[in-house]
């Protein structure tokens, strides 16, 4: 902010930095800050806001005043204020500084800087705090909370699989083993050589099997579940060269309305915004949900014929 310069005041006035009376020029900021030219010319300044203050707290390269350390943004890795540009992830409302962005290993889940509240699991994966604080561990808890999507499918949705899917709890690397596997029986999606994929389902005769990867987020994980049980239902009702768009997008919509119904309304949101074919797929189903409803709906996903370019 510029300053503004006065002539010599008719009334007394004192600076506010070293106290004394102002006998000839001063400087007076749009804050009210009154600095004389003495303290004006030789005082440190603040690294954000730049105006001369008393005493300034030394923070990595750079100084702040008290003013700007109560105001501005702290970085959601390593706490410093953050002065300049800034990263967010996701839409996670919390700022990263560049430095942070640019240096720490990123979350597998949502991309976010570590802090010194994330956690690197048994696996190997990072989960930044905010995915730590709704991790789920164990075992029991994954397979409880894959019984709450069955229910939540046949309720909300009125979907059941023929034959219920095993589930397993994977490491990344036997997920990615078992996607490596199954590759030649099933066309692999076309973007899924760059996504952190985190459950796959499988089909062998009457054997189903879905697999997760082991510590996600809750809203991760359920969303995950229904997406990989929503296949086990088409592999029941839809053709098997059915379009991507489509059998993702439904596995999607499936994902998204269960999200929906157990109140996890941020994280079904988030999916809305992708702008791969899964992405694409849920807005598909979406759109055609609120425009002809929802026999539509499983109407299209059962359809025999691919009629999308």
């Amino acid at each position: 902010m510029m300053p503004l310069l006065f002539p010599v005041p008719l009334k007394p006035k004192f600076c506010h930095l070293c106290g004394q009376p102002i006998t000839g020029h001063y400087i007076k900021y749009s804050t009210g800050l009154v600095v004389c030219a003495q303290c004006q010319q030789h005082t440190a300044r603040c690294s954000h806001c730049h105006q001369p203050a008393r005493s300034l707290q030394q923070i990595g390269q750079q100084r702040f005043c008290k003013t700007c350390l109560a105001t501005l943004p702290r970085c959601g890795a390593c706490g410093k204020p953050i002065s300049g540009k800034f990263y967010r992830f996701g839409d996670s409302p919390q700022p990263y500084c560049l430095e942070c962005a640019e240096q720490r290993p990123p979350c597998d889940v949502c991309g976010a800087p570590l802090g010194k509240d994330g956690q690197r699991l048994a696996g190997g994966q990072y989960r930044c705090g905010e995915c730590a604080r709704t991790l789920v561990l164990d075992e029991q808890s994954v397979q409880a909370l894959y019984q709450m999507v069955i229910q939540q499918a046949q309720t909300v949705l009125g979907i059941s699989a023929a034959t219920l899917p095993t589930l397993i709890v994977a490491d990344p690397p036997e997920l990615a083993t078992v996607r490596q596997n199954f590759a030649a029986r099933r066309p692999a999606s076309p973007e899924g050589a760059i996504q952190h994929v985190v459950g796959f389902f499988t089909q062998q005769g009457a054997k189903r099997t879905i697999y997760v990867e082991r510590g996600l987020p809750r809203a991760s994980l359920i969303g995950t579940l229904a997406h990989e049980y929503a296949h086990a239902w088409q592999a029941d009702h839809n053709p098997c060269d059915q379009k991507t768009l489509l059998h993702e997008g439904f596995a999607e919509w499936v994902a998204y309305r269960i999200l929906v119904a157990l109140g996890h309304t941020r994280e079904a949101a988030r999916a809305t915004r992708r702008e791969d074919i899964y992405g694409q797929g849920l807005r598909y189903f979406i759109t055609l949900e609120q425009q002809s409803g929802r026999q539509h709906v499983f109407a299209e996903a059962t359809a025999q014929s691919n009629h999308l370019d």
